[in-house]
């Protein structure tokens, strides 16, 4: 009866420890998919700012450009 005990809880013991590895497992891929979803953000971000600044600079050209056009045509 002892025996068929101890047997019973090894064989849990190992239940537990196959379940704790499959949940770090999962945990690590976890971390990676959000390390590199915070890394792909990052780069998003930087792009949309530089298309933002790249847009105003436009804006800017094409607001002198339309400036100087109604000035040489003579209007306001």
């Amino acid at each position: 009866m002892v025996e068929s005990q101890r047997l019973d809880l090894e064989e849990r013991q190992r239940k537990v420890e196959a379940v704790v590895a499959e949940v770090d497992a999962i945990t690590s891929k976890t971390n990676l998919v959000k390390e590199s979803g915070a890394a792909r953000v990052q780069v998003l971000l930087h792009k949309s700012e530089e298309i933002v600044k790249q847009f105003q600079e436009y804006s800017k050209s094409v607001g002198h450009f339309l400036a100087t056009t109604k000035v040489e045509a003579g209007t306001d």
